[in-house]
């Protein structure tokens, strides 16, 4: 079964800078999650072009999701950017926020 994505765009200048790719202290080359980031940006690259590679990845086990199980991108934009959350009645499991904000 696929996993369920979630890009969304942020303005660089505001929120990160192009190096910010990770969460907290350096990790080792040989970490998995490392490799599997270098290898998800260099798919972008190929499929889209330089210009297109996301300055950060961030990986969660679950996204905040609509009982009809669409992804609250919106919800994940606000949590990230420390904005209001507004509206989160049709959010499925609210834990999902808190790991998002755990990788943040």
């Amino acid at each position: 079964m696929t996993q369920p994505n979630s890009g969304i765009p942020f303005n660089q200048d505001i929120v990160w800078r192009p190096d910010d790719s990770g969460v907290g202290a350096e990790r080792a080359a040989s970490d998995p999650v490392e490799s599997l980031r270098d290898k998800l940006q260099q798919a972008v690259i190929a499929e889209l072009g330089k210009p297109l590679k996301p300055a950060f990845i961030k990986f969660v086990r679950q996204l905040p999701k609509t009982r009809n199980a669409k992804v609250m991108r919106r919800l994940i934009a606000a949590v990230h950017l420390n904005r209001d959350l507004r509206d989160t009645s049709s959010l499925e499991d609210p834990g999902a926020l808190d790991a998002i904000r755990d990788a943040c």
